[in-house]
């Protein structure tokens, strides 16, 4: 099974009440594939899992548009109202703040190495 679409367990993610089953770390590699030139959207949500702080996330080969940070859980229907569409920061590392979230999005146009089909399945 790859990178799923939607998460597998939703819950208050700024709270302090965590689920149990993600205290206790799973050990796994997935990949998410795209098609070439595919235009990404991708939500990266701070939590008060672990540690609070807030946390650098960087995409290696990429280039991204930061279109929404703020604080708070996303809201998938409110929350894009927020995005700055016009003229978005153009970035390879933005900080995550713990307990917000930011909303990147970047093209599908650099491959990296060629994986075989066992690992794409």
């Amino acid at each position: 099974m790859g990178f799923p679409d939607f998460l597998p367990v939703v819950y208050n993610f700024t709270g302090e009440d965590l689920p149990l089953i993600l205290q206790i770390p799973m050990r796994t590699t997935k990949v998410k594939v795209f098609d070439y030139g595919a235009t990404v959207e991708c939500v990266i949500q701070g939590t008060s899992l672990v540690t609070g702080i807030d946390h650098p996330k960087r995409l290696l080969g990429f280039n991204f548009y930061v279109v929404g940070p703020r604080f708070g859980n996303f809201d998938q229907d409110k929350d894009p109202l927020y995005y700055n569409l016009i003229d978005p920061p153009h970035k390879n590392t933005v900080t995550v703040p713990i307990r917000g979230w930011v909303v990147i999005r970047f093209q599908a146009n650099n491959p990296g190495k060629n994986i075989s089909k066992e690992v794409r399945s």
